[in-house]
């Protein structure tokens, strides 16, 4: 039996739109990239305007890249769509990050020790 070697990480979410989001959708993800604590975890989740949410996720120690895509739907009914390699959060590859379709602006940091935080704001807001 093959043990795969896992990092534990964070991916936290932080609305500071003025719309609710009510849907997650995790696409472009490789199994082989992640443990048990993967980026499904996120499909479906909701996140009221002002709220935050994050979730524990485990990378492969040896995958090259940990790449995800994520699409925000809004209540309003606008979507938000980025690409990112979760690899980031420990520091052994680039977060390739890129906002394919854009209604917010999305910002993401490396905020702790493996821990990336994407934030969502109004693209009037300038904070």
């Amino acid at each position: 039996m093959e043990v795969t070697i896992t990092i534990s990480t964070v991916l936290r979410i932080h609305n500071l739109s003025k719309s609710d989001i009510v849907s997650i959708f995790v696409y472009d993800v490789d199994r082989f990239d992640w443990g048990d604590l993967n980026p499904y975890i996120f499909n479906n989740e909701v996140i009221p305007a002002g709220d935050v949410i994050e979730h524990l996720l485990e990378v492969n120690a040896i995958a090259a890249n940990c790449p995800l895509s994520l699409v925000f739907t809004f209540k309003s009914g606008e979507e938000d769509v980025i690409k990112m390699n979760h690899k980031y959060a420990i520091g052994r590859a680039p977060a390739n990050f890129a906002h394919t379709k854009k209604a917010h602006r999305i910002t993401y940091e490396q905020t702790g020790k493996n821990v990336i935080t994407i934030t969502i704001r109004d693209m009037d807001n300038e904070e």
